[in-house]
């Protein structure tokens, strides 16, 4: 969705990208111009299934999405599991039940609105689905500053 703010404060539209135009607030008959701003996504894929990081990665680069940073990251039942004797029972059983990973990778995107659906098609793509158990999360959070970075 394209965000359209009046210089002036008479009033505030915004425009979809479906062609909808939205009416925030108006005062009729005032001149009004528009500053067109792209919405900003940081998209956020935890990634248990490890082994499908590079097929991931390949995939994201051939769709001509760039940019993602990579992190090591583990989650919190991995991290209390692994520094503590209370929890270590209970770890070495739930091996027998679900796979175990000892890291995950943790993956961050700056994309414009209109790519997320793109990687989350992507991301399902590569990994054999998010819905499959212990395979990963996907979500966006809005930016609302950014810098250093041209789009």
């Amino acid at each position: 969705m394209y965000l359209f703010n009046t210089i002036t404060s008479y009033s505030s539209i915004a425009f979809s990208n479906t062609g909808k135009l939205y009416l925030l607030s108006a005062a009729y008959n005032k001149p009004a111009t528009y500053e067109k701003r792209i919405i900003m996504k940081l998209v956020v894929v935890i990634l248990n299934k490890t082994e499908c990081l590079d097929n991931l990665l390949e995939t994201l680069k051939s769709n001509n999405l760039h940019g993602a940073t990579i992190l090591d990251s583990k989650g919190m039942i991995q991290e209390l599991f692994d520094n503590s004797n209370d929890y270590r029972i209970i770890g070495s059983l739930r091996s027998l039940f679900t796979p175990e990973h000892s890291e995950n990778k943790t993956l961050l995107m700056v994309a414009n609105d209109d790519e997320v659906e793109m990687i989350s098609r992507v991301v399902n793509e590569a990994t054999g689905g998010l819905d499959k158990p212990d395979t990963g999360i996907l979500f966006t959070v809005p930016i609302d500053h950014l810098e250093g970075m041209s789009h």
